[in-house]
């Protein structure tokens, strides 16, 4: 995931501070950023494009919804990489903006070398924990928690996610492989598993909410290997 990849949303009630630190990010190679002055506005923006990264203020105005009240809210249904912006980072304001594990911290005045460093972090966090696939036709962010395993299916894979729902993707799975994170492993040459999610296993199959997935002879003794460390036998 590099930074020209993402959907940025900018929450920044100062207008002249929301356009600076939108052309700094154009400038840093982010292809797409959205800007929003109100909680109100960003979290229709928000329900209605896919926003992978929100750069949010603290503090939006006496009297208003602020960015930590919005985060809290939408951290409880859809888990969002975001940045705080603030022009005060004392103890108090940091305490309770870390309440939503935000990705980091831009302080104001900001320069292009900070607003960089920042991003880039949060871009290297999400690369280790999310993926980006295609759901109903539009690209979703999802964390790899999410993936129950992946099965090939001629040139294309088919990704069977926890809560039921199923993406297609037109890519090999070899290639696939190399965006997930260390807890998946490949147990057949059709399926790669979350080695988190599995429940039983035998000599032949693996089981992962009530999916029964064949072990490949040649792949049996690196996956009871890796087993070990998830599922004792």
């Amino acid at each position: 995931m590099q930074l020209f990849e993402i959907t940025t949303l900018i929450l920044e009630d100062q207008e002249l501070v929301a356009e600076n630190l939108r052309r700094t990010l154009i400038n840093l190679g982010v292809k797409k950023v959205r800007v929003a002055t109100s909680a109100e506005l960003a979290e229709r923006i928000f329900n209605e494009d896919t926003i992978d990264l929100i750069l949010v203020d603290i503090n939006l105005g006496e009297n208003k919804k602020s960015g930590t009240d919005l985060m809290l809210e939408l951290t409880q249904t859809t888990p969002i990489p975001h940045i705080y912006i603030t022009a005060n980072a004392d103890e108090k304001n940091i305490k309770a903006a870390s309440e939503t594990s935000p990705e980091g911290f831009l302080e104001k005045p900001f320069t292009k070398e900070g607003v960089n460093a920042c991003i880039s972090i949060a871009v290297h966090k999400m690369r280790k924990q999310k993926t980006t696939i295609t759901l109903h036709g539009k690209k979703a962010l999802i964390d790899f928690s999410e993936i129950l395993y992946v099965e090939s299916q001629n040139n294309h894979i088919k990704i069977i996610l926890e809560n039921g729902k199923k993406a297609v993707e037109r890519i090999a799975l070899k290639d696939f492989i190399e965006r997930l994170s260390p807890h998946f492993l490949q147990i057949h040459k059709s399926y790669v598993i979350n080695m988190q999610k599995v429940e039983k296993y035998t000599a032949t199959e693996v089981i992962i909410h009530r999916h029964h997935l064949p072990i490949g002879r040649s792949y049996k003794h690196k996956f009871k290997d890796q087993m070990k460390s998830y599922l004792p036998d």
